[in-house]
């Protein structure tokens, strides 16, 4: 079995990246909501949806910022996926990519 996009249009995640993504951001000392996160990054390759919510909402444009948030948010997503995976007896995917 071959997934392009799996997070929300193959199975139903309940938000699971975009909520990582929202709190990845705000561990970087902001505030924003999932609202937010979603009008600005959502359908975005997951850099440019930080860069983008940074710019619209905040007015930062900090590329080093960006590259630690990025950081971040893959080290949470790769774990809150595979917790999500292994509680659902699924099999352990071989490339999260976001």
């Amino acid at each position: 079995m071959v997934v392009f996009d799996m997070a929300g249009t193959t199975i139903n995640e309940d938000n699971l990246v975009y909520k990582t993504l929202r709190n990845a951001i705000n561990e970087a000392g902001f505030s924003f909501t999932l609202v937010q996160v979603l009008a600005e990054g959502a359908g975005k390759e997951k850099k440019q949806a930080i860069r983008s919510v940074l710019s619209e909402y905040a007015g930062v444009t900090d590329t080093q910022l960006t590259d630690t948030i990025y950081n971040n948010f893959i080290i949470q997503l790769t774990e809150r996926m595979h917790g999500k995976l292994f509680s659902h007896n699924l099999t352990r995917p071989i490339c999260l990519r976001y």
